[in-house]
């Protein structure tokens, strides 16, 4: 597993490194000499802390008055307001449970007991305003300008826009609009543009989020995980309480919609000079990385909270072990490869490339060649805790077919702890620095940069001066003009004011008369489209001409976009029809998409044959399609085509018979093996009850089956296994009884444990659907033949052969003594048959317990003797079980220094568990403890030694004598015990899922991998120094911090967070990892 997730990495990372440009040189700033600049640029600090009070910044923008604005997270810790599961884990079922702003505000009822109501109301975030009143470049004046955000269910203040007066801020659970009627640099006015946002806790920072003004005269905004379950203004619901999502919004806060969904924590959006939207959302900590998005209209990207809980929250789910999860095993998080493009599910719309690790700010070069950075690029903050780990990167894109592709990418700043960038009006980027950390402190700052020679720029200026007027008095004429500016900024706005004022006949103008500046036309374009989308017939017929014209295909694109938006009939989607029959699969695609909102029938058989056409070549296209057929078929009519010869119209009606989620899906399992997947996958994922028969029925078939060259994935294994599960009855046991013994070699091993696990729980559900993550109950079960039928097929699958014959032991265990068809006889034999796993062996031992022979305790005693440590062990706990007081010699046996390190901790950690011992073993645990006094001894099983001596008053001076010789000045000492006798297997695990310590968080152990965030990569960490500096580097992390990450580290020590005996593990996993 570890290693398949390394190669999907490592393959990721390649594609990433492939599209970097040649590095410019960055240089260190003269007033931070620590953040690197490129050298045709001047860092400047407009504000601070000490000076301004600029206080745990989280974002930015810049009024039409040049004062900066500034978001402050006061509530960013724990117990100072803002929540998160990692550290709430008792709530987690409560949380994933929710559906609604009002289930959370119940949760906090619930469990006020642990967390009074005043730990969410007593702090407020804040609105800071920053004014350079003498323009020298460093503010003068800084205000409040709005705080009070401190309701119970108040998030981050995580997002702030102003436009033309308006400030709108995010703060879960609302979109908020604030006003400065005075001028005073104090808000005066304020109300809810929308609420029901933050349905969940999630992890803290996948709140509400940044704003941009789109082409087509709306606000849009992003949302991460916490969710959301609103009714609009205007009665529309949309209930997405899991994942997080794009929306937008007319400027006063109506006809609020949903974009697209299926996104983990998408910070900001920002739109290109075309009006293409990008986002760059968030990873997820599981050696995955953040994802460059291209945002079309209906998408999916395929992020759920689900997966969050099947990686961090396993333990909570009812996992002892991480399970696979959907999100990785199915790589939804990379680009599309034709390695993976039979992996990728084909509802989702990929990423267009992997880059940064903890994306915040986006925004985009608005055009003037005097402005930092390259035209036509984005600039994306990478906040990874440290500022020695985070920076800006600029990266552009390009049309590729229906989709996006990016042409370049390099670092911009580095060496800062950034969390938003945007340009001002001024020619100058402001950057907010969290200075550190990842909770609230008293630091922060604000810095600007300059591209040097420009300070008398003429764009620059008039840029300044435009924004400062009001555009509903400028002459018809400068408008008209201003859609040719070279700041994107100002011809957005004129282009707004044209269409506010349905000057319907200059927009037009300014179509013909540009036919050499595709910029300017495209705004005319857009704005008629502002002007025919509130229903007006003039704009709506130019558009519909436009449509006819040999424009070039931003153009096309563009006006198919409008057209989709417009509620006239007259010829529009005869218009629509035309450009869908385009030879550019961009312009088909607005199209499509345009002809499914019309709802245009007479489209359907036209969007087939392009399905068909396109044959899943381009997943752009496709989505686009898919979005037609949703529109102009019935649900009838895109069962049917389960006729239809072509296999990639079979797979677009499955994806598009899923946003119904309808049953009619099923009639699709019979055909390719690629739609068969994408069928099982709706059924199952979206609980499709009335058809998961039909997903069940597959087990047994595959069970039957040798295998072949359709093999299922373990993922895909999973869905039918929990299917089979989740229906239940007797026929259900049998398929997965038939699952475990089948000869199939394509059936995964850790996927026939789990059918196992599933027949252990069986009549005892979890709460959490346990393939999904998802919250979803089934009802208690009491099948009474569920024994009887274990009893009669059981005997034949418990075979030396069989590859989970451990497990099968282990379940007469769990439903002992009422499986009791096995004989005790059988079970020491294959106790004692060294051909079988010591897992098996351990759990047959086990399970003659139950009903032991009489000879069993002189069987136990001969197997403390046996040199499988793991049978040993299991035979000296059943001793001491039954005969507490009489199995000292045996415990002795086990912990001589020549047996196994596992069956000595084994027999030490039983003598901490007895009530008392006899003087043998307490005169042997003295002499062990004053050996480790010495420095020597059994260092292997210190821990184990040391837990005895706490428990028994024999040893009460021989531990004294031990406490007495440690440091007491070395952090480091108590822990002294961890050094040896870890479990190197048990410590991989805990590095990449202790659900506290989260290592795999801030660090990754792939030589090729930048995945980590906050802290160094670890490979070859083993060849830099000892046992003893991998111990100091998790219990005191400050003591020595890897080159590059700063003067102190983000680390917590992992001694709050994990059990010694962990430790130990994770030491020896870390001894592990040397430079090969």
């Amino acid at each position: 597993m570890i290693m398949k997730y390394a190669l999907a990495l490592i393959t990721s990372i390649f594609l990433a490194l492939s599209l970097i440009a040649a590095q410019p040189e960055l240089v260190e700033s003269n007033e931070i000499p620590a953040i690197q600049i490129t050298p045709d640029t001047t860092l400047k600090v407009f504000a601070d802390q000490k000076s301004h009070g600029v206080t745990a910044p989280t974002a930015l923008t810049i009024d039409e008055k040049g004062r900066v604005l500034i978001t402050e997270t006061w509530r960013f810790g724990d117990n100072l307001g803002i929540d998160d599961n990692r550290r709430r884990r008792h709530w987690l079922l409560d949380d994933i449970a929710s559906q609604s702003t009002d289930d959370r505000l119940a949760m906090y009822e619930k469990w006020h007991h642990k967390h009074p109501p005043e730990t969410y109301t007593k702090i407020p975030e804040k609105i800071r305003m920053l004014v350079d009143e003498n323009g020298d470049g460093v503010a003068d004046k800084h205000t409040i300008f709005a705080d009070g955000f401190n309701a119970p269910l108040d998030g981050t203040a995580a997002g702030i826009f102003s436009y033309n007066g308006n400030v709108y801020v995010a703060c879960i659970p609302h979109i908020w609009l604030l006003k400065d009627t005075n001028d005073d640099g104090v808000s005066d006015s304020r109300k809810s543009i929308q609420d029901g946002f933050g349905v969940r806790i999630s992890l803290s920072g996948h709140d509400l989020n940044g704003f941009a003004l789109g082409p087509d005269g709306r606000i849009y905004a992003t949302i991460g995980d916490r969710g959301f379950n609103i009714k609009t203004k205007e009665g529309k619901h949309y209930a997405y309480p899991d994942q997080g999502a794009i929306l937008r919004f007319d400027p006063d806060g109506s006809n609020m919609e949903v974009f697209q969904t299926g996104l983990r924590n998408p910070k900001e959006i920002a739109f290109d000079q075309f009006g293409n939207p990008i986002t760059v959302d968030n990873n997820s900590d599981q050696g995955d990385q953040a994802r460059i998005v291209y945002l079309m209209e209906g998408a999916d990207a395929g992020w759920t909270m689900d997966h969050q809980v099947m990686h961090t929250f396993n333990r909570e789910a009812g996992f002892k072990k991480r399970p696979i999860n959907r999100w990785m095993q199915e790589q939804m998080w990379q680009p599309l490869t034709e390695k993976n493009k039979h992996i990728q599910p084909a509802y989702i719309l990929p990423p267009l490339m992997n880059l940064t690790n903890g994306p915040s700010g986006l925004t985009y070069h608005p055009g003037p060649v005097s402005y930092p950075g390259k035209q036509g690029h984005f600039l994306i903050s990478d906040y990874k805790g440290a500022p020695e780990r985070s920076r800006i990167h600029s990266f552009a894109v390009t049309n590729d077919g229906a989709g996006m592709r990016v042409t370049d990418n390099y670092i911009f700043n580095d060496g800062v702890a950034v969390t938003d960038v945007e340009y001002g009006y001024d020619g100058k980027i402001y950057v907010t620095d969290f200075i550190e950390g990842w909770a609230t402190k008293s630091q922060g700052r604000v810095y600007t940069l300059t591209k040097k020679g420009t300070h008398n720029d003429r764009t620059i200026q008039s840029v300044k001066n435009l924004i400062t007027k009001d555009f509903t008095k400028l002459s018809d004429t400068h408008l008209v003009s201003l859609l040719k500016h070279p700041d994107m900024r100002i011809r957005l706005r004129a282009q707004y004011t044209l269409a506010n004022a349905k000057k319907i006949s200059l927009l037009e103008k300014s179509i013909r008369a540009n036919k050499d500046n595709v910029i300017a036309q495209l705004h005319g374009i857009w704005g008629l489209g502002m002007v025919a989308r509130k229903a007006d017939p003039t704009a709506t017929a130019r558009l519909i001409f436009h449509a006819h014209q040999s424009h070039p295909l931003e153009l096309k694109a563009s006006i198919a976009r409008c057209l989709g938006e417009v509620t006239s009939k007259d010829k529009v989607d005869a218009a629509l029809m035309h450009l869908l029959q385009d030879k550019s699969p961009r312009v088909q695609s607005f199209a499509a998409i345009a002809l499914g909102k019309r709802k245009y029938h007479p489209a359907f058989d036209t969007l087939v044959k392009l399905i068909a056409k396109n044959n899943d070549q381009d997943v752009f296209l496709r989505h686009a399609l898919v979005m037609g057929l949703l529109g102009t078929g019935t649900e009838k009519q895109i069962a049917a085509l389960n006729r239809h010869k072509s296999s990639a119209v079979h797979l677009a009606a499955v994806v598009a018979l899923r946003r119904h989620e309808s049953p009619e899906i099923a009639k699709f399992i019979g055909k390719s093996h690629a739609v068969k997947n994408e069928a099982i996958r709706a059924i199952h994922d979206l609980h499709i009850e009335s058809a998961r028969k039909k997903v069940a029925e597959i087990l047994p078939r595959y069970a039957s089956t040798l295998g072949g060259v359709n093999k299922f994935t373990p993922m895909m294994q999973r869905r039918l296994l929990h299917s089979a599960f989740r229906i239940g009855g007797d026929k259900n046991i049998h398929a997965l009884l038939a699952f475990i013994g089948s000869k199939n070699a394509s059936i995964d091993l850790n996927q026939r444990r789990e059918a196992v696990r599933l027949l252990s729980i069986w009549n005892h559900p979890h709460t959490v659907d346990q393939s999904l993550g998802r919250y979803a109950p089934l009802p208690r079960r009491d099948n009474q033949n569920l024994i009887k039928i274990l009893q009669t097929e059981l005997p034949d699958l418990i075979d030396v052969s069989n590859p989970v014959v451990a497990e099968l032991i282990s379940l007469i265990s769990h439903y002992k003594p009422h499986l009791n068809t096995i004989p005790s006889k059988r079970l020491l034999a294959i106790s004692q048959d060294k051909k079988i796993s010591s897992s098996a062996r351990s759990e047959a031992l086990r399970s003659v317990a139950a009903n032991p022979p009489r000879d069993f305790d002189t069987q136990l005693r001969r197997f403390v003797a046996n040199t499988d440590p793991k049978v040993a062990g299991t035979a000296l706990s059943l001793h001491v079980d039954r005969h507490p007081t009489a199995s000292s010699k045996l415990i002795l046996q086990a912990s001589a220094i020549k047996r196994p390190v596992s069956l000595r901790q084994t027999a030490w950690s039983l003598v901490a568990s007895l009530d008392k011992i006899d003087n043998s073993v307490a005169e042997t645990l003295n002499k062990k403890l004053d050996s480790l006094t010495a420095g020597k001894g059994d260092q292997h099983a210190a821990l184990e030694i040391l837990a005895a001596a706490k428990k028994h008053t024999q040893s009460a001076a021989a531990l004294k004598k031990y406490q007495k010789s440690l440091d007491t000045n070395n952090p480091i000492s108590p822990y002294l015990a961890a050094l040896k006798g870890g479990n190197m297997k048990r410590g991989r695990a805990l590095f990449n899922s202790h659900p506290a310590a989260q290592c795999m968080r801030c660090h990754t152990t792939y030589k090729h991998s930048d995945a980590a965030m906050a802290g160094p990569n670890l490979h070859g960490v083993a060849s830099r120094g000892d046992r003893l500096f991998l111990l100091e580097s998790l219990v005191n992390p400050n003591a020595k911090v890897a080159k590059g990450f700063g003067e102190v580290s983000a680390m917590p020590p992992v001694g709050l967070l994990m059990e010694k005996h962990e430790i130990r593990d994770v030491v020896e996993f870390l001894s592990t990892l040397k430079k090969h």
